[in-house]
């Protein structure tokens, strides 16, 4: 009976560690292209639109989204219209949930009820 429940066990962890080695192999072929408006120049400051891969998002970017995008980080909305975000996977809602970036929101408001913050889920 012991000898029945190793294999099991070691069949089982050896596919569970191939299925994850195989999504990491896919992981690295998906690319999702994100545009963002960043500043350039050293002296005189331009701000130019670029596509950069979500990787290469770092903080001070502003983000330009569009219908169907993923976030590639958490986000704080500067401008927003008619903008409605599924949070399921974070909060457990089965339906989606309204965001507004002209919203100030006190202390005491839980982190993920607030409307002018997006958040990445992965």
């Amino acid at each position: 009976m012991l000898s029945l429940v190793f294999i099991s066990v070691s069949f089982r962890f050896y596919q569970e560690y191939s299925s994850s080695k195989a999504a990491m192999k896919l992981s690295e072929f998906v690319r999702c292209p994100v545009k963002v408006q960043r500043c350039a120049g050293r002296f005189v400051q331009n701000e130019i639109i670029v596509q950069v891969d979500q990787r290469d998002v770092v903080s001070g970017d502003i983000v330009i989204f569009e219908p169907g995008d993923l976030f590639p980080g958490d986000v704080r909305l500067l401008s927003s219209k008619q903008l409605v975000v599924s949070q399921s996977s974070l909060t457990g809602e089965s339906w989606a949930t309204e965001k507004t970036a002209d919203v100030r929101e006190e202390q005491s408001t839980p982190l993920l009820d607030l409307r002018n913050i997006c958040f990445m889920v992965s």
